[in-house]
């Protein structure tokens, strides 16, 4: 309130305010990512677009949530037509004979007008078919019941606790009794086996696309996109401000040194020191490295902060550094702070290593990697052959990629 001084009288306009001679104007006005301007709980953003007095609105968004009336569309299919973005292919991670043994998650416990439920995943029977599901349990139901799976026989719920901080629900399975906090489970895949699947798999599918586009002399640099589930698996900052690797940067770390000492991609790394490498190629930027890292005036952190501030740079502001080839960052992880307005045209995979929580994050999340990529010169370049999204996906984003195909065909009837 104290800069703001659009509604405020001055002298150097004759007393006027500066939003009135906006008003005179009747401005064009034109909005880039509205559904992040209009919003807000009262609508502000509304009401400060319409103080302007403006002859007319434009909008320009693919994630509208008010179309108004719409203009022009450019949708999913005329754009794939038109090869206007990357294809995208899906690597999907899949444990096989997953469903063979019994498997439950605890997601959260609830108790809604005395009513204690868990909300559990379990493998169902849909038909001829298994299917990963969210179920509402209660104390004592039958698992074999509830999922329709003789597998599941003689297994039920016990104790669901809801005291804040102590969540838990007692399973009991044939000779098991075990109590699961949210988000732990029983008789499923080692989880951290399935993230170094997943890394591991993102950096073959990388390193592949660079040794095709180096032999083939295109002059294009791959850049790789992690969406994470928490930012601490990633970096972390002890007590005197230093950062702290987490299991996803351990694991990275050891999965690109194994490699780029693999025979087949020796052209790719003649004359570079591969020793330093793996420690190099990859950064992220997350709100707390502000908080932790550069903004804390210890001198023993200078390194520490002038780290955090050149990865914040290169990766939100430097894109034409981040795009040429002598920047040695190809693996890009973030949490949160890479949604709409944050794109990289040389975005090649994304590998998600979290659950996307709504439609429009993860339309927002594909969307990242779906520019047409560019060379050395900022030349754009087209066609299919080079232009490929691979998405390194769980099962939930694949699930997603069915509905997002379902909901094409919805929108446009083709």
């Amino acid at each position: 309130k104290d800069v703001n001084n659009l509604y405020k009288n001055t002298e150097k306009i004759n007393g006027y305010k500066p939003i009135d001679l906006i008003q005179q104007t009747r401005p064009i006005v034109i909005v880039d990512e509205p559904q992040t301007v209009d919003g807000g709980l009262e609508g502000r953003g509304k009401e400060a677009l319409s103080a302007m007095n403006p002859l007319c609105t434009l909008r320009y968004s693919a994630t509208h949530k008010d179309p108004y009336h719409m203009v022009y569309r450019l949708d999913a299919v005329d754009a794939y037509e038109q090869k206007l973005v990357k294809q995208i292919e899906v690597a999907s991670a899949k444990i096989a004979g997953d469903h063979n043994r019994p498997y439950i998650k605890l997601l959260s416990v609830s108790n809604k007008r005395n009513v204690i439920q868990a909300k559990v995943d379990l493998d169902v029977q849909q038909g001829q078919h298994v299917v990963r599901k969210e179920i509402l349990v209660q104390d004592s139901d039958n698992l074999e019941m509830v999922t329709c799976r003789d597998i599941y026989a003689n297994c039920t719920i016990g104790e669901i606790n809801c005291r804040k901080g102590t969540e838990f629900v007692e399973i009991r399975f044939p000779g098991v009794v075990q109590n699961l906090r949210p988000g732990e489970s029983y008789g499923g895949v080692d989880e951290d086996s399935l993230v170094r699947q997943m890394i591991r798999r993102t950096i073959k599918e990388h390193l592949d696309k660079e040794l095709r586009l180096k032999n083939e002399g295109k002059g294009i640099k791959v850049l790789s996109l992690f969406f994470i589930d928490r930012v601490d698996k990633y970096r972390s900052y002890d007590a005197d401000g230093r950062a702290i690797k987490g299991e996803y940067a351990r694991i990275f770390e050891e999965e690109y040194a194994k490699h780029i000492k693999l025979e087949e991609y020796n052209t790719i790394f003649q004359e570079v020191d591969i020793d330093s490498l793996p420690q190099e190629v990859h950064n992220g930027y997350f709100s707390i490295d502000k908080k932790g890292g550069w903004t804390d005036t210890a001198e023993n952190n200078q390194t520490n902060r002038e780290s955090a501030e050149r990865a914040y740079n290169l990766i939100m502001k430097d894109k034409e550094k981040l795009l040429s080839l002598d920047t040695k960052l190809k693996f890009i992880f973030s949490h949160s702070a890479l949604k709409e307005g944050w794109d990289n045209p040389n975005v090649f995979q994304i590998c998600a290593l979290r659950e996307m929580g709504s439609e429009l994050q993860r339309r927002q999340t594909i969307g990242r990697g779906l520019r047409l990529c560019v060379d050395q010169e900022g030349k754009r370049i087209r066609g299919f052959d080079i232009n490929t999204l691979t998405v390194i996906a769980n099962e939930g984003y694949e699930a997603f990629a069915e509905n997002l195909q379902k909901e094409i065909e919805l929108d446009t009837g083709i």
